[in-house]
């Protein structure tokens, strides 16, 4: 992809909030150490601005975000015990930037997402617990280097698909 940021002045310039963020991020000499390759390609897609843009406009313009009652009642219940988990959730749907990733407005208005991360910052997982582990197993693997993955049927044990994954440089695998 061409990084062009001719392209990212023209879809943002109208918007000085939005083209400044912009700016400063990609001025950034730690701009790779921050989003990885692919999140600064990313920041450069026309697609993914425009919709930053139509965020944007979402939140300032209205109509915003307008949850049926009950379902507000019932996120309002679930993130009360938690402050950390709310505010974060308040700070990601208010950010047009982070709306614009995937679907990650239905995320923050799932009960069950967010009940499950409410559980998690009040309960975290015991780290040697044989789940953890193979993660942070997993993770390590990720962040080394090239990794192939096989699926296989549980049953059977009979390989489904197997994938190769290009490593990183070291510490991006949360970026990437």
């Amino acid at each position: 992809m061409d990084l062009d940021p001719d392209a990212a002045r023209a879809i943002l310039e109208p918007y000085p909030e939005l083209w400044e963020h912009w700016q400063r991020e990609m001025h950034n000499p730690d701009r790779e150490q921050k989003y990885g390759s692919g999140g600064v390609r990313e920041m450069h897609d026309q697609v993914f601005l425009r919709e930053v843009v139509r965020q944007h406009r979402w939140l300032t313009e209205g109509p915003g975000d307008r949850p049926d009652p009950a379902l507000k009642r019932r996120l309002d219940e679930i993130l009360e015990p938690c402050p950390k988990i709310r505010e974060k959730r308040e700070r990601s749907l208010a950010n047009p930037w982070a709306r614009a990733i995937g679907d990650m407005v239905a995320y923050w208005h799932d009960p069950e997402i967010m009940a499950r991360q409410v559980n998690r910052a009040l309960h975290p997982p015991d780290p040697f617990s044989p789940n953890e582990i193979r993660m942070r197993h997993i993770i390590e693997l990720l962040k080394s280097g090239e990794v192939s993955m096989v699926m296989t049927e549980k049953d059977s044990g009979k390989e489904v698909m197997r994938r190769d994954i290009r490593g990183s440089r070291p510490g991006a695998a949360g970026t990437n």
